[in-house]
């Protein structure tokens, strides 16, 4: 069995993304018995779409992690939530979803589209924090690509994936950077298997 985890390419600012820098070190990187596998994402709509729509629908990973970066934050944060709706920004492409869907405004509480992810992220943010890892929480992934691979992979895969903001490179470093993830990956481990190794 593998974790897949994905991290995105240049964008904006970000001639080199410490997501995908950070991600691409735990390639191949075993975890508690658990093979790591990696993948790049292009920001891209459409690229997100092929690669969700090609995910076969036996795979074995255990779980997705889904990793980007975003300017504003000093730690890693954990977000519970992705939501369909309120997509405006172009990608790096200049292209927004293809499923209209994607583009209107915030849909009636009714509607219920929003996705949660099943880990328990209160107990990871407190066992991160006992090991000195100041990370946080959130409700809003920012309506851009971090948000929809979230809502479509969750939509595709079930509760068993995760997104996480990483800051800057200027914030934390790259090697810091995919340490924690990898003591993200553990955590989510222990909640799928309680007493596994």
């Amino acid at each position: 069995m593998s974790v897949l985890v994905t991290g995105y390419g240049p964008f904006g600012a970000h001639e080199v993304n410490p997501s995908w820098e950070a991600v691409r070190l735990l390639s191949g990187v075993s975890i508690n018995g658990f093979k790591i596998e990696t993948k790049l994402l292009q920001v891209s709509y459409d690229e997100v779409d092929k690669f969700i729509d090609s995910m076969p629908e036996n795979h074995d990973y255990e779980f997705f992690l889904h990793v980007g970066v975003h300017d504003l934050v000093n730690n890693v944060v954990l977000e519970q939530i992705a939501c369909c709706g309120g997509y405006k920004k172009p990608d790096v492409f200049n292209k927004l979803p293809k499923d209209p869907a994607f583009h209107r405004e915030e849909p009636h509480p009714a509607e219920n589209l929003s996705m949660c992810t099943a880990f328990d992220l209160e107990m990871c943010k407190a066992q991160l924090h006992a090991i000195g890892v100041p990370a946080g929480t959130s409700k809003n992934a920012g309506r851009y690509l971090c948000e929809y691979v979230y809502y479509r992979s969750l939509c595709r895969n079930g509760g068993k994936v995760l997104f996480v903001h990483v800051p800057s490179q200027e914030t934390l470093s790259i090697e810091e950077c995919s340490g924690i993830l990898k003591e993200i990956i553990k955590i989510c481990l222990q909640q799928i298997y309680p007493y596994h190794g």
